[in-house]
């Protein structure tokens, strides 16, 4: 056991001892970290020496948790997670600083990577290769269900499914004497078709150009079936007859399909649409104009309602859907040492437990309301929708990526909620969902039937919307404001860890809600969802890190820090820093969350207004801005990043079991310190924080559960309501929509969405001439390699100068993307392995010159899939950085 006899021991006990939890914690590990160092002659400590570290720091501060200081590395099948920790990053640091004073060397080769040597032979042949190849090949071919990009189709083209052809259509060159005047009159009754679609003025170019492209598709492929009939039948007697019938099958392509209505019946024929119900809510009295004469009328107000089960049935059903998430969910099952679904998490893994044989899937509903007219106009909140959706938490990470894959569950008049109460307006859902629960749905699967069974794992929304559904009071200047605990605003500041709070239970929740009395219970009515079996809304433990942090305590919270820093310490201007804002390099994948500048008006008022993913970029990439400005035992950036590591860990997507543990610490740190620098500014969403750790313990990953996927299935719903002037009901008007998009995927039946979807560059486009990796190429068949412009990755975009950051156990592999490559059907990527680098602390960023030592790599897509995905940016100094964001 480690004895604290020295003087940096006893300082951190005193620290401890006077309530300074943060200090103290600073100058233990610091202390330890560089007593280790000084006795190695190696100077280096292992992972089994910092966990037994760990241990013994809880041992001697009682109130601690190991995980705080280090977290061991854990890899289980693809899936890895770096060592983390308080110890593990001073101890990076202090090897950064022992590098830097010469006393510790780099155990790589002092030269940097020897150049191997290689004739111009493979250079020029891949170079003179690459057009032939992407000529003959039809890899790079438009596939005729996709379309050129109309903003630069001369520049590249675009695939996303490598199996998939181009149609390759050979015509009679014997048109008979007239072929140029036919061939003028079909170029004539085409321009006129163009020109139609962009005088249409409720559809935009990207759109008339999308329908071009889809009528050329269907046009090849009724040819395709002609030409099949005219190659089978070759005899000059029947030439005739058939060509008549070719002429009226052509006349008659939409026969049948020719009205909506008759579209909406062949669509429900084949079982694809789903048409959404009328929900009758109740009625109202309204005037009017009968026989001329103004009226008052009951009108029947309805939701619009979607039978989940149908849908999910259908979806279920698509190719391969059942069976890649039955296999993704036993690969989570397997796993116990990383979190990465809900599925894996205390929660889901305690209710597994009563389902016996049965296949259970979860099910997860989020709640919004959002404005279908002008926010600002005189007609806002009229014609505000409410929508639940549904969504299956565990599909397959490809899956997940995709909007299409959260089901719109009901839609109805935000203002009819409140006239008609929760009761009446979700009573449906409330039915559906015990249904699933009970009954279940039959899939109807190639390989025999199946029957699943879904259960409500969690409801997800902002905060009002929880309140409201929930049946909690709706404001959160009130007494009692909280979901979780019954803290008032009176105490919110001075408890900071959730084992202070008295929480909601199921125990006390009756004899809360009996007392009828706002100010002491929170609450105005029973939650109708306690309908639904085995659901209680104590358990539903949800925290939104969208509205909470990135829309909350970071716009709060930076106004205080950067009003320090200009107004106060007058360490750098506004204008300093907004010109930072303009110039710095984001990468080419935030480009388009770019934060922009901040008017001195959002300090002086202590709010920043940004979107989330604006917020995001900021906190990501500010260490970088400003850190060189600012002295490194400024309180304020310590402030800062704590921050920093707090959304670190709430967007990671992979976790360790016990990563809660080092989450509630940091919240305790960052509040702590908030209190201490800015007394008087803890706000309701400051206490939100502390039960973000056992939300994490029930539910695994807090990004998995936020509003932020779910708030962008909006705009599908307002961009129906935007192409319809017709207000009278326009739930039904995008709720027919939203089943039309289904009604497509039903039908067509595509496959799974790829995991790498890429876009090459033209093919007179050559790789570069640099031979330090040419030798790379010679295991490859140059004939069959295509070069890449991208390749997007989930959610991710990979390009030049990209960073892939390979998860090992020693700490993160930078690779550095050089060139992207298509080699039978396999991305590969060329890159360079940076082997010295340095941890800056203060800036929470790794440091490399350009002419560091490196290797050069080939890396394929299963490292890419257990690595993450960042930027690089060139600092003033002539350095270039990697910030430290695990997500």
């Amino acid at each position: 056991m480690c004895r604290c006899t020295s003087i940096v021991a006893t300082a951190a006990l005193w620290l401890y001892t006077i309530s300074k939890p943060a200090a103290a914690r600073l100058d233990w590990k610091d202390g330890n970290i560089n007593r280790l160092l000084g006795r190695n002659s190696k100077s280096r400590i292992s992972t089994t020496r910092l966990e037994i570290l760990a241990i013994e720091i809880q041992d001697i501060f009682p109130l601690e948790n190991s995980e705080t200081y280090f977290t061991p590395f854990r890899k289980e099948g693809k899936k890895s997670i770096l060592c983390s920790g308080k110890l593990w990053d001073h101890y990076n640091y202090q090897k950064t600083s022992m590098k830097s004073k010469g006393r510790l060397r780099s155990n790589k080769n002092k030269n940097d990577v020897i150049p191997v040597p290689v004739s111009n032979e493979v250079h020029n042949n891949f170079s003179q290769n690459n057009k032939q190849t992407t000529d003959n090949s039809n890899i790079l071919k438009l596939d005729n269900n996709e379309c050129y990009d109309f903003e630069s189709d001369d520049d590249y083209v675009e695939f996303d499914d490598l199996s998939k052809h181009a149609y390759n259509i050979e015509c009679d060159n014997e048109l008979g004497s007239n072929v140029y005047e036919w061939e003028s009159d079909v170029k004539k009754i085409g321009l006129k078709y163009t020109a139609t679609l962009y005088n249409m003025k409720n559809i935009s170019r990207t759109i008339a150009d999308k329908v071009v492209c889809m009528t050329k598709d269907l046009i090849q492929q009724i040819s395709i079936v002609i030409k099949k009939e005219c190659d089978t039948t070759k005899s000059e007697s029947t030439s005739s007859n058939q060509r008549d019938e070719i002429l009226i099958l052509l006349q008659n392509v939409f026969s049948g399909l020719d009205t909506e209505y008759k579209r909406f019946n062949e669509y429900k024929k084949f079982k694809t649409y789903i048409a959404p119900e009328n929900h009758d809510l109740g009625e109202r009295i309204d005037y009017k104009n009968v026989k001329n004469v103004l009226t008052l009328v009951h009108v029947p107000i309805n939701a619009q309602f979607i039978r989940i089960g149908l849908v999910l049935k259908n979806f279920f059903e698509l190719p391969n859907v059942f069976d890649d998430t039955i296999a993704y969910m036993n690969d989570l099952y397997a796993n116990k040492e990383i979190i990465s679904n809900l599925i894996q998490a205390e929660f889901w893994q305690n209710r597994r437990n009563s389902f016996e044989d049965k296949i259970v899937i979860p099910l997860v509903l989020y709640f919004d309301d959002y404005e279908n007219n002008n926010p600002l106009g005189p007609h806002k909140g009229v014609s505000k929708t409410g929508a639940v959706y549904s969504n299956i938490p565990c599909l397959p990470i490809n899956y997940q990526a995709k909007l299409e894959n959260i089901f719109v569950f009901t839609l109805f008049n935000s203002l009819d909620r409140v006239n008609f109460t929760n009761a009446v307006v979700f009573s449906k859902v409330v039915n559906e969902i015990n249904y699933l629960n009970n009954f279940g749905i039959e899939l109807n699967l190639p390989n025999g039937s199946k029957k699943i069974f879904f259960e409500l794992a969690l409801i997800v929304a902002d905060n009002l919307g929880l309140h409201s559904m929930l049946g909690l009071v709706e404001s959160f200047n009130s007494s009692i404001f909280c979901q979780h605990c019954l803290t008032s605003q009176t105490e919110k500041s001075n408890i900071l860890l959730e084992n202070e709070c008295i929480l909601r239970t199921i125990h006390n929740y009756d004899s809360l809600l009996s007392k009828n009395n706002v100010k002491i219970s929170g609450m105005k009515e029973k939650c109708i969802f306690h309908d639904i079996e085995n659901f209680h809304m104590s358990q539903n433990i949800s925290v939104d890190i969208q509205h909470d942090i990135f829309e909350g305590i970071c716009r709060y919270d930076l106004a205080l820090i950067l009003n320090q820093y200009i107004n106060v310490k007058k360490l750098f201007s506004l204008d300093d820093l907004n010109l930072r804002l303009r110039s710095y390099d984001y990468g080419k994948n935030y480009n388009i969350n770019k934060p922009p500048e901040i008017a001195a008006k959002s300090l002086k008022n202590g709010c920043i207004i940004m979107s989330s993913a604006e917020m995001l970029c900021l906190v990501r990439n500010l260490n970088l801005m400003i850190g060189h400005w600012v002295p490194e035992d400024d309180q304020c950036w310590q402030l800062f990043l704590t921050l920093r590591e707090l959304v670190n860990i709430v967007m990671s997507r992979d976790i360790h079991p016990r990563c809660f543990k080092a989450l509630e610490t940091t919240v305790f740190e960052y509040l702590s310190l908030l209190n201490d620098l800015f007394p008087g500014n803890f706000k309701p969403k400051h206490h939100f924080l502390i039960h973000y750790p056992r939300s994490m313990l029930m539910f695994g990953p807090l990004i998995n559960i936020c509003c932020l996927r779910f708030e962008s299935k909006n705009r599908e719903g307002k961009q129906a309501s935007h192409n319809s002037s017709n207000r009278v009901n326009v739930n039904k008007t995008i709720a027919i929509k939203h089943q039309l998009y289904l009604n497509y995927r039903f039908i067509a039946r595509e496959p799974a969405p790829a995991f790498f979807v890429s876009k090459a560059f033209p093919n007179t486009y050559s790789i570069g001439s640099c031979h330090e990796y040419m030798h790379l190429l010679n295991k490859l068949d140059i004939k069959k390699v295509s070069i890449l412009k991208y390749v997007d990755y989930i959610d991710k975009r990979i390009r030049k100068k990209s960073v892939i950051i390979e998860l090992c156990e020693t700490g993160p592999q930078f690779h550095i993307v050089h060139e992207l490559l298509l080699y039978e059907q396999e991305h590969l990527f060329i890159t360079q392995k940076i082997n010295d680098y340095m941890y800056i602390q203060h800036l929470q960023a790794y440091k490399f010159d350009q002419q560091c030592k490196s290797e050069w790599f080939m890396v394929n897509e299963d490292v890419v899939r257990n690595s993450l995905i960042t930027d690089v940016t060139t600092q003033p100094d002539g350095y270039t950085y990697i910030c430290k964001n695990w997500f």
